[in-house]
């Protein structure tokens, strides 16, 4: 769960986006919202796509099995699709970014994984 693709909503001075800027202020606490803010500047989304695409290189590149770290887990996009098909690596591993709120979505889905924040 990146914010990065919604910045404007933690700009208080953009008129267009004022009412997201007043909810977010609401419903997260102030320590979560700095999180959150602060990782506009690099939570991305990665389409599954282009995760299948990079581990089938991997495959190619004769990685069969081992640690992949991922240091900036969202909502586990590269997690889920590791071992999706019976050709994919199995990966464990993993580190946190520190917004809670992606580790609360990381967390949620009942991953089988070492995630350390």
């Amino acid at each position: 769960m990146g914010w990065g693709g919604l910045s404007e909503a933690f700009d208080e001075k953009n008129g267009a986006w004022y009412n997201e800027y007043q909810k977010l202020k609401s419903l997260l606490s102030p320590e979560e919202y700095a999180s959150a803010r602060e990782s506009t500047l690099n939570a991305h989304y990665t389409s599954p796509i282009i995760i299948r695409s990079i581990y089938d290189t991997l495959g190619r590149m004769g990685f069969e099995k081992g640690n992949i770290l991922e240091p900036s887990i969202g909502i586990g996009n590269f997690f889920d699709a590791a071992g999706a098909d019976a050709g994919q690596p199995p990966v464990r591993g993993g580190a946190g970014q520190p917004d809670r709120t992606d580790r609360k979505a990381a967390l949620s889905k009942g991953r089988d994984s070492d995630f350390r924040f």
